[in-house]
C-alpha cells in the first residue's frame, strides 16, 4: 500500500496551456454538460416546443437567424471535422425551428420536429464535450514531482 502512495506523490499533473484558455475550456465543458442535461430532461419529460405554441416571437426569431448564420460560419471555419459536424447540427436545429415557426406548421409536426431537434442538439453537445476532453488530454501530462526541499510526511 505504501508503494502506491509513494508512486502517487512522486508525480504531478502539468497543463501546457495558459490559464485563460484552460478556464474557458472548463467553462465550455460545463456549459455543454448543462445544455446536454437540459436537452435530455426535455426528451425524458416531453416538454419541448413550448415557445412555438404562442407563435413566432420576432426578437427570438432574429436571434435564431443570427445564431444559425453564426453557427454555419463556424462550421465552415473550424478545422477539425467533428467540430464542423457539431456546429452544423446545432445550426440545422436552429434553422428547422425557425422554419417551422414562420410557415405555421401544425402542432403535431412541431412536436415531432422538436423531438428530432432535441436529439440533434444532444448529438452536437456530445461532440463538443468529446472535443473538449480531447483538448484536455492533449495539454495535460504527468511530470516528475519537483522537490521544494521540504519532505512530505
Amino acid at each position: 500500500m505504501s508503494r502506491i502512495i509513494t508512486w502517487w506523490r512522486s508525480w504531478e499533473i502539468t497543463i501546457d496551456s495558459n490559464w485563460i484558455t484552460t478556464i474557458a475550456m472548463a467553462l465550455a465543458a460545463a456549459a455543454c454538460s448543462a445544455l446536454l442535461l437540459r436537452e435530455a430532461s426535455h426528451l425524458v419529460f416531453g416538454n419541448f416546443g413550448v415557445r412555438s405554441l404562442y407563435g413566432p416571437n420576432r426578437f427570438s426569431s432574429v436571434l435564431n437567424v443570427g445564431a444559425a448564420l453564426y453557427l454555419i460560419v463556424l462550421a465552415f471555419v473550424s478545422r477539425p471535422w467533428f467540430l464542423r459536424v457539431g456546429f452544423g447540427l446545432v445550426a440545422i436545429a436552429f434553422a428547422g425551428h425557425l422554419f417551422l415557426d414562420y410557415f405555421h406548421a401544425p402542432p403535431s409536426l412541431q412536436y415531432q420536429a422538436a423531438i428530432l431537434g432535441s436529439v440533434v442538439r444532444q448529438i452536437a453537445y456530445v461532440i463538443f464535450l468529446v472535443a473538449v476532453v480531447q483538448w484536455f488530454k492533449s495539454v495535460t501530462r504527468w511530470v516528475p514531482r519537483s522537490d521544494s526541499g521540504v519532505d512530505n510526511p
